[in-house]
């Protein structure tokens, strides 16, 4: 393993001890099984999702050709997020409202597919202007819908909008996914490596870039709404997890998938952290933290001379 991977491993390390041990009540030797019970899945499922997310925008960065591209902006939180709201005004269980967010996500991702093709085949920059129309165009549902909601609901809706990693579920199909993904990911790496070149430079190569960018678009898909439907509108990780290993890994683009997954894992764990210290016993909404990094990281990406 290439020496830069270890401080990323043992960030993320000690983020997973963080979450495990530290809370609004400090550590307690006496509590470690109320630790184990409740704060375990919170935190690995946490780490999970970021890592979802940061693998997602690194395979989005390289389909779009774009460092600032990111998952919410091909609008799945919209997407996902008018989904669940229905199924509440429909007054479904939130377990089926999972569900049915998860399937808007996938939806939208599909609609947001559809309406960038042309006549000339898939654009990244149509993907991506489609992708932001239509996440404005969700933005205003949810305005509407949310005045629909029953009042009971709509503090737990509002603060699922916003980012919320308390309600993690189904932790071990959430690991499963990030690491058939990730091992998805690193057997494409070859023919990835040589995407980045451009895609007359993959066609001469004998990569088939349509099929690629096809099979990344589904995959990004199925990580994102995963992670969406988990902690809702948590937003930035999938910008910064990748740029972060782009920083520090400038090698082939299997170190730059394991890389944006144990970023991202870290970044969002810690944020869950400060969320459920900082004003404890009040919590902080995760996507809210995230995003107080993610706009001066941006500002940052948007002033270096490189860019």
């Amino acid at each position: 393993m290439p020496r830069i991977f270890l401080p990323l491993a043992l960030a993320a390390l000690l983020s997973l001890a963080l979450g495990l041990l530290w809370g609004s009540g400090g550590f307690s030797v006496d509590a470690l099984q109320l630790y184990w019970d409740l704060r375990a899945p919170r935190t690995f499922g946490a780490f999970a999702c970021g890592g979802l997310l940061a693998l997602a925008g690194a395979l989005l960065q390289l389909l779009l050709r774009n460092p600032l591209a990111e998952p919410y902006m091909l609008g799945v939180s919209g997407g996902a997020s008018v989904a669940v709201f229905i199924a509440v005004l429909l007054g479904v269980s939130w377990s089926a409202a999972w569900w049915a967010g998860a399937a808007g996500a996938l939806a939208a991702l599909a609609l947001t597919f559809s309406l960038s093709l042309s006549v000339r085949g898939f654009r990244a920059e149509r993907l991506l202007l489609t992708g932001v129309a239509l996440a404005a165009g969700y933005s205003a549902l949810i305005a509407l819908l949310s005045t629909l909601v029953p009042p009971a609901a709509l503090p737990g809706m509002s603060f699922w909008l916003l980012g919320d990693t308390g309600a993690i579920a189904h932790v071990p199909l959430i690991w499963a996914l990030l690491l058939a993904g990730l091992v998805m990911a690193i057997a494409l790496s070859p023919r990835l490596d040589v995407l980045r070149l451009g895609d007359d430079k993959a066609r001469s190569l004998g990569v088939n870039p349509v099929g690629l960018h096809v099979l990344l678009f589904v995959l990004s898909a199925v990580l994102t709404a995963t992670a969406v439907m988990q902690v809702g509108g948590v937003a930035f990780v999938g910008l910064i997890g990748p740029q972060l290993a782009g920083l520090l890994w400038a090698g082939s683009y299997r170190g730059t998938v394991l890389a944006s997954v144990l970023a991202g894992g870290t970044l969002l764990v810690l944020a869950d952290v400060l969320g459920r210290s900082l004003i404890a016993p009040l919590q902080i909404p995760t996507g809210v933290l995230t995003a107080a990094l993610g706009v001066p990281w941006l500002i940052f990406l948007l002033r270096r001379k490189s860019f």
